[in-house]
């Protein structure tokens, strides 16, 4: 039998990958994700989401299907970044431009990573028993069967705002070895991307750069952090029930206007170690 995760890894077309590696119940999520006019480049390249094609990152396993798993992980987590992107900063690019453009991409991290680690890897913890040993032992899953038991993906993202934008050691996770590895290796990722963030957000001032055309972003300015990654789980849950069918006209256009897009050179891309 072909292997999903395989296929998925090999392909370069974007709604071959998500046909493959979405579950069923994110069918309609694909087709949102595909009408942004996102694709995957045929090689490694800057990423900002929205503004640029996807990496086609590669992350090394101990053998083919862990490291498709792993790599594939990655790209749907680019995929889902798709869903959100990042608001257009006015022609001042000045010092609330920049706190929302970074808000942005950090409540965005929260928001994906906690959707990626919890719900796309307990679906395929379940759908594939050969698949058990590796997603059992991402730290994740073992918090989703201890302390946060129980918890909607809502407070699990409000869970993860705690733990990884204020950076909070509560006792749950000082008592929960999983728990604790999971803070240890993800707190250090998204210092990775505010540094990556403010490199970027320096070439765009440097070259009074914008990405001219892109789409903007859906939510309001004025949310603060945790309001917007509450809002973006809540999107994405309201997106699960929308219609699966791809709108190929709105699909087409806005690839057409991200095909414009080039970022700034020194760009760093803010995809993780």
């Amino acid at each position: 039998m072909n292997d999903p995760f395989l296929e998925a890894f090999e392909t370069r077309d974007i709604e071959r990958f998500l046909k493959l590696v979405f579950p069923p119940t994110w069918q309609g999520l694909a087709a949102r994700i595909i009408e942004t006019g996102v694709t995957f480049s045929t090689e490694m390249c800057a990423w900002a989401p929205r503004w640029s094609k996807i990496p086609p990152t590669v992350r090394t396993g101990h053998y083919a299907s862990d490291t498709a798993v792993k790599s594939c992980m990655f790209r749907v987590h680019d995929c889902l970044h798709q869903l959100w992107g990042l608001p257009l900063p006015s022609e001042r690019l000045d010092e609330a431009d920049f706190f929302e453009y970074k808000r942005a991409q950090m409540c965005g991290e929260v928001a994906v990573l906690t959707l990626t680690e919890f719900t796309f890897a307990e679906y395929w913890y379940h759908q594939r028993s050969d698949l058990q040993p590796f997603f059992g032992v991402r730290n994740a899953l073992p918090m989703l069967w201890g302390p946060l038991a129980g918890k909607s993906i809502l407070q699990i993202a409000q869970r993860m705002d705690d733990l990884l934008h204020k950076k909070s050691r509560p006792r749950w996770v000082r008592e929960h070895t999983a728990s604790r590895m999971f803070v240890d290796d993800y707190v250090p990722m998204l210092e990775f991307d505010r540094t990556n963030i403010d490199h970027n957000w320096r070439l765009m001032k440097a070259a009074n750069w914008r990405p001219v055309g892109a789409p903007n972003s859906r939510y309001s300015p004025d949310l603060d952090g945790l309001e917007l990654t509450q809002w973006m789980i809540e999107d994405f849950n309201h997106l699960l029930d929308t219609d699966a069918v791809v709108d190929e006209p709105l699909r087409d256009f806005n690839r057409k206007r991200r095909e414009g897009i080039v970022l700034p050179a020194g760009w760093n891309g803010t995809n993780k170690p």
